[in-house]
């Protein structure tokens, strides 16, 4: 499969992944072909892009929990947004249950899985990019606790906070958090407040735990006292605002903003390995770049000598560096194991 901006479909392509309305609805399903409605459609449905199945790439990709969960998930934490918004802490607290039981379904799906790798890139829709966002934060969270080794008890506690660590949003100026560019220095400032707002809420509304709450408040300190809201750094940080920082981070950079395109995967990476240490915990930092494979089996590449290549296989323990084939260039035809040819390196995928 291949992502592709939906400015750059035609007709006559395949779909490569099921896609859902706003209310958790099948849109299209994959494998339908693409027409000049289609194009539209998803146009108006705010999607920026899809995956496209191709004939001659037979590798698949897939999700690292059922796609119906992850919507489920997207809803659950829509309605209880509302509830947090329309200043309704009783039916806040009757969506907080059902939101428990939504983070035990995903626990439950990937706790068992302790060698799972992230190949699929999760494709937001601008109408519900806070909700993707929060959600894709829980799954990488949760994947993060499992390869350090926390219980399923702890696990979920991580996965709660991680799912509402962008709750506080909700007090913060319209202006400021729908503004479609870069904030200026005062409403940064204000924002900041959001960790706190978040926090204070879940403590003195619906009295959740404090470990859940701590994961929440601390999720922007950094690791070398750079963050905020107070400064804190190394382990002075709660363990579970740790994890969700480098989630978080990751996420909001490979994602479209009004004002930045999304960063590669592998850029994006490369981003979080240089923070390792000093604005994440460098364990963590570790930890995390083991679990997410920027370059799957069938990505086109393009590499620091201007050959194009395709990946043929991967090594499990260095995603960076895989094996490919060369399909354009000076070299082509020739496989290349980058692991074992250090003076080639991929520039960015194609």
């Amino acid at each position: 499969m291949r992502i592709k901006k939906i400015e750059e479909l035609h007709p006559g392509q395949i779909l490569g992944q099921t896609l859902y309305t706003e209310k958790g609805e099948v849109l299209l399903r994959k494998g339908v072909y693409i027409s000049s409605f289609i194009i539209s459609k998803l146009q108006e449905s705010g999607y920026v892009s899809v995956y496209i199945w191709e004939d001659s790439m037979e590798y698949e990709l897939e999700d690292v929990i059922r796609p119906e969960i992850r919507q489920k998930a997207i809803n659950d934490l829509r309605k209880f947004t509302n509830a947090v918004e329309g200043q309704d802490p009783k039916r806040a607290e009757e969506n907080m249950s059902v939101l428990r039981a939504e983070v035990s379904t995903v626990v439950d799906e990937l706790f068992n899985q302790k060698e799972i790798v992230v190949e699929l890139v999760d494709l937001k829709n601008v109408n519900r990019g806070l909700y993707q966002h929060s959600v894709n934060v829980m799954i990488h969270s949760v994947i993060l606790a499992v390869g350090l080794g926390l219980n399923k008890k702890e696990v979920e506690k991580v996965a709660l906070a991680a799912l509402l660590h962008d709750i506080g949003l909700v007090f913060m100026p319209t202006e400021i958090f729908e503004k479609k560019g870069p904030l200026t220095p005062e409403e940064f400032e204000k924002m900041k407040e959001h960790p706190k707002k978040g926090f204070e809420f879940l403590r003195d509304k619906l009295n959740m735990e404090a470990t859940t709450r701590m994961g929440i408040l601390d999720h922007h300190e950094h690791y070398d006292g750079s963050g905020y809201p107070s400064g804190k750094k190394g382990e002075g940080i709660h363990l579970y605002a740790r994890i969700i920082a480098v989630a978080n981070k990751y996420d909001s950079i490979i994602s479209d903003r009004h004002y930045k395109k999304a960063m590669p995967v592998g850029e994006a990476l490369e981003y979080i390995m240089g923070g390792g240490g000093s604005v994440f915990d460098p364990e963590l930092t570790r930890i995390f770049l083991r679990k997410i494979n920027p370059y799957p089996v069938n990505t086109l590449v393009e590499l620091s000598d201007g050959n194009v290549a395709a990946v043929v296989e991967v090594h499990p323990n260095f995603f960076s560096r895989p094996v490919i084939q060369m399909i354009r260039g000076k070299d082509k035809g020739k496989k290349v194991d980058l692991l074992k040819e250090n003076n080639r390196v991929i520039k960015n995928t194609l």
